[in-house]
């Protein structure tokens, strides 16, 4: 038996963190965000002043650029390698980002994951929507879960209990900047996977209510269990 494995992908605020969480408490699935493995990195001081790749890509993460893809990929495949060897379902929040990814991606699962699920799931939203979403957006202190609007007022992160912060990445001229490069790096992947491996590849609107979209995301992974 091989794991489960889904990817999530959508314009910032389209809710991939959101649906990974719901995925990891409802089917145990194991939660990695791309963005936090990225982060983890880059809190790590002693790798900052000693690698000039990371100090890089660390300055390019804060200016709203993707960083690298071949970096990025490294990491993602770290973890999938893991994964193989614990028969652990997981769902990825954020990747593939862009087409040189996503080809490396397909033609890693192939090899490796043929006889499990592998679905990418593209969560979609207008520029409005997600410069709306971004721009009142709290995320907790400790695991940077985004906060859903109910919760809000309790102050207290309903996955670990932390305290809410906003991120200066989430500032509307950022977030105009990352919409973006969204269009130009990610968008390109949907046309790819439609063209190339449409038995990979599933659409939802993101701007349906969250219980809806976690019910179709449930049926998806069902449908190709």
């Amino acid at each position: 038996m091989k794991p489960r494995i889904i990817f999530l992908i959508g314009p910032p605020g389209s809710g991939k963190t959101t649906q990974s969480i719901y995925l990891e408490q409802d089917l145990n699935f194991h939660h990695i965000e791309s963005s936090q493995l990225i982060r983890d990195v880059f809190s790590d001081e002693e790798k900052i002043k000693n690698d000039s790749t990371i100090i890089e890509e660390k300055k390019k993460y804060d200016s709203g650029e993707l960083v690298s893809s071949e970096w990025v990929s490294g990491l993602i495949k770290e973890k999938l390698v893991d994964l193989s060897e614990k028969n652990t379902d997981a769902v990825f929040g954020g990747f593939p980002r862009n087409i040189e990814e996503v080809v490396d991606l397909v033609q890693f699962m192939e090899a490796n994951f043929s006889k499990g699920v592998f679905k990418i799931i593209h969560l979609d939203i207008d520029k409005d929507e997600s410069l709306k979403r971004n721009s009142i957006r709290k995320v907790c202190v400790d695991r940077g879960h985004p906060i859903p609007p109910e919760f809000i007022e309790s102050e207290k992160c309903p996955w670990d209990g932390s305290a809410f912060t906003k991120r200066d990445m989430d500032s509307p001229e950022i977030i105009i900047e990352r919409f973006k490069v969204y269009l130009e790096e990610t968008e390109p992947v949907l046309e790819f996977l439609k063209e190339n491996k449409p038995e990979y590849i599933e659409v939802l609107d993101g701007e349906n209510p969250i219980s809806e979209i976690h019910k179709q995301i449930i049926s998806i992974i069902e449908k190709n269990d």
